[in-house]
């Protein structure tokens, strides 16, 4: 369940930002993951205290997996797949887990595909624990944020013992007892917002942005994800990039098993680079942003959502009011600057549907509406729900770069079937110039308009990058 109101840490305590700045942490929005992760080689010479021996820590833990493996003793191999079911810790707020604020796991199964890969590395002479750090480059579903994740796991101790400090520099009360997986220290900790959990700070100087990867295709560069790290990658993988420019992870592990020198100087590269922390002052990539683009928008294009909503009737008018708004917001009040980073890139679609569900929540504080952001029932998720008892309309968002024609003729009709949802909204942000899926399922809404079949309500916003006045002249 998503928080009731959007919120960053420091606003749901009453603490000033400027002061809660001053500590370095990262300042995430209470409920909802951000696409950050913890990168391990941020963690050499890192001045804060409790990390000043966090890479002695992770580089202990893996070679004891590598130490175990190495054996070859059976009941070596499961302690090691053991020690390499690594869960999440729950209440940090960086990774892919959306729009809830815990992240991914290494479970049983890709712990035993990750040993599995260390022992054929060991038999082809390589030892490095940072390997591990790699493997997100040939290893199917493990990538940054999973690396991050197991980082944190391993840390547990040393984020702890942060949370603590900061937490009671800033007088956020600490009464939620907690005990670390490993070593069994216990620590006071803050209640997490939404209850059940104990709240985690992480210091920003150990994050980087995750690269998102837009097809199947980008998932090879999305691992590679630190940019001088990348460009040793691909100087390494030249002969497979002659083949074929988006090489697949199988691709990559078949290559670079084929000779173990391609190994260690895949691991020489990562050593050599020298990685830089998000600049969360400046945003480059806008993924912070969207929390004040939304309230910007509630003042811009103020609603009178009514406190009591009963009927079918007006919930769909009130999801109408506020997907309008939304239009207008990005058409006529600047709204699409939004969509792209300050080098206008586009952005990703989350970033989209987590300013549209910001903005939601804004609007009805004070209704009796509830709002599930990627709600599923069973047939995959869909972006948000809203309703009111058995009254339910359900909201998909699409840029242009996506799959648009699928979204309409198939998504939304299966979530408003899963729902059981009365009505249903696909909205699409254009961010292409063109879009003949778009012009298309325009025109096929038009004909079953005039067939009198039902469909989801086509909305369309056009969010492509305008010129400044200046220039148009």
């Amino acid at each position: 369940m998503g928080p009731e109101q959007i919120s960053r840490i420091n606003e749901h305590y009453g603490i000033d930002l400027n002061v809660f700045e001053t500590t370095g942490a990262f300042n995430a929005v209470v409920g909802v993951d951000r696409p950050f992760f913890l990168d391990p080689t941020l963690l050499e010479g890192n001045p804060i205290p409790e990390f000043q021996n966090a890479k002695i820590v992770l580089d202990r833990f893996f070679s004891e997996v590598l130490t175990l493996i190495a054996t070859m003793h059976p009941r070596a191999i499961t302690r090691a797949n053991q020690l390499m079911i690594l869960r999440e810790i729950r209440g940090v707020g960086i990774g892919y887990g959306a729009r809830t604020d815990d992240g991914s796991a290494i479970g049983q199964r890709l712990a035993r595909r990750l040993v599995h890969s260390a022992q054929q590395l060991l038999e082809m002479g390589v030892n490095d624990p940072a390997i591990f750090h790699l493997m997100g480059l040939f290893e199917e579903d493990f990538g940054a944020d999973r690396i991050s994740d197991a980082t944190i796991n391993i840390l547990q101790s040393n984020i702890y013992a942060y949370t603590a400090r900061v937490s009671s520099e800033l007088g956020i009360e600490c009464t939620r007892e907690v005990r670390t997986l490993r070593t069994h220290e216990t620590f006071l900790l803050p209640e997490h917002p939404l209850g059940n959990k104990p709240l985690v700070l992480v210091p920003q100087s150990l994050l980087r942005d995750i690269p998102i990867a837009f097809t199947p295709e980008d998932i090879p560069e999305v691992a590679a994800y630190n940019d001088e790290l990348r460009d040793n990658f691909n100087r390494l993988l030249a002969p497979v990039l002659a083949k074929t420019k988006r090489p697949t992870k199988g691709d990559i592990r078949a290559y670079l098993f084929e000779n173990p020198e391609r190994i260690t100087a895949l691991l020489g590269g990562y050593k050599s680079a020298h990685p830089h922390p998000y600049d969360f002052e400046n945003d480059p990539v806008g993924l912070q942003r969207w929390i004040d683009e939304s309230a910007e928008a509630v003042r811009e294009i103020p609603l009178e959502i009514p406190k009591e909503v009963a009927t079918e009737a007006e919930v769909i008018d009130v999801v109408n009011s506020i997907v309008l708004a939304f239009k207008s917001f990005i058409e006529t009040k600047g709204g699409w600057r939004g969509l792209y980073d300050n080098k206008n890139n586009r952005l990703h679609e989350e970033h989209t549907c987590l300013l549209f569900y910001a903005m939601a929540l804004k609007y009805c504080n004070d209704s009796n509406i509830d709002i599930s952001p990627q709600s599923n029932a069973g047939q995959g998720p869909v972006d948000f729900k809203l309703s009111r008892g058995i009254s339910k309309v359900v909201v998909e968002v699409k840029l242009t770069s996506g799959n648009v024609r699928q979204g309409y003729e198939t998504q939304t009709v299966i979530y408003q079937t899963s729902e059981d949802a009365q009505y249903a909204y696909f909205v699409v942000m254009q961010v292409t110039n063109t879009s003949k899926a778009l012009d298309d399922v325009i025109k096929q809404s038009e004909q079953e308009d005039e067939d009198e079949i039902k469909h989801p309500e086509l909305v369309v916003i056009d969010g492509r990058p305008r010129e400044s006045a200046s220039k148009a002249k």
